[in-house]
């Protein structure tokens, strides 16, 4: 069987929620393998019946706690729960270091998915594949998902594009209410959690918090709601608990994509695709491989990409590929998925 239709199975086998097919499944589209698109186009009409739940915040908040903490609380009221622990990035790898699932072992033992996924450098602290992870999850059947951000701190909104709540976890004594103050994680709120409530500060941080809540009142949105919490005990957690299922009935339906969303995650896709097909499948590696051989040791980047990005050399590319793509209908697909016209890309380069 081939790469290209590995996923079949494995999306049948996600789909009566056997963990392997979902690991593989994941695994698969994560890794980017021949036919991730097509497996991604036939779990996406599958979405939409799971809650979803972002935790995020800055580092050393307690936020893996607090996951652990909800993950258990929800599986305990009959909800089928998986959890996607996004961590850094290994700079040898690419892959997760699996901080998360260290720090979570209990969450496995008690039947509770636990997936780690990384973060592949993506500033908003959410890449693609966490996004396509949490769709092959919803279309699994699990109830709720609660993502765990790797805490990057106010750049890591990306999270609000994929959770139909976001947490974010504070704690006294890091500075977390002058955080909370700049726009990105002020906007994105829908629940402040107070964590670590018993140590010095924490009802000054509260008060804090709920007086930025107040001057916040004129953001086209819902106030987003205050709780205090000490995971490490599970104080105020079933709070927490009651306070999201109430937003988020299991089964409450899709999650409200704005335009702008959709069209961002559009235009990502999109970008991939034409990576990969330009410096892939066209030669264009190759032909930057011999641009640095004839250059030495001595280099300008700025020249050779300004070089690379003309669409003259463009052109040249498509005009003269050793495999012999001037003048055929369609350019090699990507990954062995649906070719693109070669006859417009010509045109339309013949006009720039």
């Amino acid at each position: 069987m081939g790469d290209s239709n590995q996923w079949q199975p494995l999306l049948e086998g996600a789909l009566r929620r056997e963990q392997f097919a979902v690991a593989r499944l994941i695994s698969f589209v994560e890794d980017r393998r021949a036919g991730w698109r097509d497996a991604m186009r036939a779990v996406f009409p599958l979405t939409g019946r799971a809650a979803v739940v972002g935790i995020t915040g800055s580092p050393g908040a307690g936020k893996s706690t607090l996951t652990g903490c909800l993950a258990t609380a929800f599986a305990g009221r009959g909800r089928k729960v998986a959890v996607v622990a996004v961590d850094p990035s290994s700079p040898f790898t690419g892959g997760a270091v699996l901080g998360d699932r260290i720090r979570m072992p209990a969450l496995v033992e008690a039947g509770i998915y636990m997936r780690s996924i990384a973060s592949r450098g993506a500033l908003g602290g959410l890449s693609q594949s966490t996004r396509d992870a949490v769709r092959i999850l919803d279309a699994s059947g699990f109830d709720f998902i609660l993502i765990e951000t790797v805490g990057v701190g106010q750049d890591e909104i990306d999270i609000i594009r994929t959770a139909q709540q976001t947490v974010v976890v504070c704690a006294p004594g890091q500075g977390d209410s002058v955080q909370a103050a700049k726009a990105g994680l002020m906007e994105i709120a829908d629940v402040f959690v107070v964590n670590k409530a018993d140590r010095d500060g924490a009802d000054k941080l509260m008060a804090d918090l709920e007086s930025m809540v107040s001057m916040g009142e004129h953001l086209q949105r819902v106030a987003p709601t205050l709780v205090s919490t000490v995971a490490t005990s599970g104080k105020g957690v079933a709070d927490l608990v009651r306070l999201l299922e109430e937003r988020l009935p299991a089964g409450a339906g899709d999650r409200d994509q704005s335009g702008a969303t959709v069209e961002a995650e559009i235009i990502a896709l999109t970008e991939t695709a034409w990576h990969e097909l330009l410096w892939d499948e066209l030669g264009l590696r190759a032909h930057l491989a011999r641009r640095l051989q004839k250059a030495g040791n001595r280099v300008d980047p700025y020249a050779v990409a300004a070089e690379l990005a003309n669409i003259d050399v463009l052109r040249r590319i498509l005009q003269t590929h050793p495999n012999g793509y001037h003048g055929r209908s369609a350019l090699p697909s990507v990954n062995g998925e649906t070719s693109v016209g070669t006859g417009k890309l010509l045109a339309r380069s013949a006009k720039l």
